[in-house]
């Protein structure tokens, strides 16, 4: 099987952010993200969130 890999930079409210796709798929690096954000604790809050954690049950759980 071949993979096809795409790296390239994406512009979001003036923050340059990396953007994969392998296949088909398409990642976002949520570090990237974060880099903009204040604050340390801004990833748990993120977390914390029941929507944040409903989505990534759906999102591990897609075939």
């Amino acid at each position: 099987m071949k993979i096809n890999k795409t790296k390239r930079n994406i512009v979001v409210l003036n923050t340059a952010v990396t953007a994969l796709s392998l296949n088909d798929p398409d990642y976002i690096s949520l570090t990237d993200m974060l880099k903009v954000k204040d604050g340390d604790f801004f990833i748990f809050d993120w977390l914390r969130n029941y929507n944040t954690v409903e989505f990534l049950g759906i999102w591990g759980n897609r075939s």
